[in-house]
């Protein structure tokens, strides 16, 4: 007679697999959770006021328009990265991000752009470093005509 086989054996290697498996999962869940959930730092620093420029706030279209913003915090702030936005959108991404520029020494940041026709409202948005805070302009009208 040939001993029984135990049909537990290969269930019990196979359950405790599943276990040590669904227990990583759950721990790296949970360390990713507890990841997102950390509040996050924000960057200390002098208070910033971001000023925007254009142009001019009448143009035929096909007209270059050139967009200026500064950036002070007392004195021009260098380095940083300014980001124009079209200021009726909710978030400057996707389509309402018109275009980014490195201040320079004098802090300033400018782009060059052809808008279309109708009636446009724009914002420059500094983003900020470790020494200076984050600001935004108040929004400049540009009116663009056939």
């Amino acid at each position: 007679m040939h001993p029984a086989k135990s049909s537990a054996c290969p269930e019990e290697s196979s359950l405790t697999r599943r276990q040590r498996y669904v227990s990583i999962l759950l721990s790296a869940m949970m360390a990713i959770m507890s990841m997102l959930a950390a509040p996050v730092a924000q960057a200390a620093g002098k208070a910033t006021t971001t000023t925007l420029a254009l142009s001019a706030s009448s143009v035929t279209a096909g007209t270059v328009v050139t967009f200026t913003a500064s950036v002070s915090n007392g004195s021009p702030v260098t380095p940083g990265l300014v980001t124009f936005c079209d200021a009726t959108a909710t978030y400057c991404e996707d389509s309402a991000l018109i275009g980014t520029a490195q201040l320079t020494s004098v802090g300033t940041a400018v782009i060059q752009l052809v808008p279309g026709i109708g009636s446009h409202s724009y914002v420059a948005v500094f983003n900020g470093t470790t020494s200076n805070a984050p600001s935004t302009s108040s929004a400049q009208a540009l009116t663009v005509t056939a």
